[in-house]
């Protein structure tokens, strides 16, 4: 039996701002309950140094990953990246779908683009490590640019990251998926910015 208080967190907010950038917005910090299979799988293969299958990725497809130290062209877990780069790392949707341990993707992803119905990604960050008496913790972050003409609300968020395998083969894994308790509506000319805090405490 797994103990009851964990010491490994995860937190999300959510925040809208108009065109000049001003706060609309701000969601009180949100705990996370919604690491996914995918994630397991992934620090079981990092923590052996050993291959990990039937890994399945955001396509529905199984794939086999491999340890890090199985070739130059191997990277596992890369979640920070550039603008447009929407395979990875934070990610928003419309779905209102419970979470399942199984999810592989969000359950209706909103994609990157300027048209209708669509979000403008910028580019996901990673923050500075930072430490304080008991607690560590890092953040994740991403914003969302709606010109679309129309506005969008987002019901679902979640972290998939990109891994390549020998070949070589980019592969990209959700390992986070949250639903909210609350929509948030991001206006035409409007920016959504979601971050996910980690946390570790004793």
């Amino acid at each position: 039996m797994f103990p009851l208080a964990p010491n490994a967190l995860l937190y999300y907010r959510l925040e809208v701002s108009d065109r000049q950038g001003r706060l609309l917005r701000r969601t009180r910090l949100y705990r996370s309950h919604s690491f996914v299979e995918q994630y397991a799988q992934h620090l079981r293969a990092w923590f052996r140094n050993s291959n990990e299958s039937s890994v399945v990725d955001t396509g529905g497809t199984s794939r086999t990953i491999l340890n890090p130290s199985s070739g130059a062209n191997v990277w596992m877990q890369v979640i920070a990246n550039a603008a447009a780069a929407a395979n990875y790392g934070i990610r928003v949707g419309t779905g209102t779908t419970a979470v399942a341990m199984t999810n592989r993707q969000l359950a209706t992803l909103i994609a990157d683009g300027v048209g209708a119905g669509q979000l403008d990604y910028g580019g996901t960050t990673v923050g500075a490590h930072a430490q304080s008496g008991a607690a560590a913790n890092f953040t994740l972050s991403r914003t969302f640019a709606n010109t679309s003409g129309a506005s969008i609300t987002v019901r679902e968020i979640g972290i998939a990251c990109y891994t390549v395998i020998l070949g070589p083969t980019d592969t990209y894994h959700l390992l986070v998926r949250d639903v909210l308790g609350t929509a948030v509506a991001v206006g035409d000319g409007q920016t959504l910015s979601v971050s996910y805090t980690i946390r570790i405490q004793v």
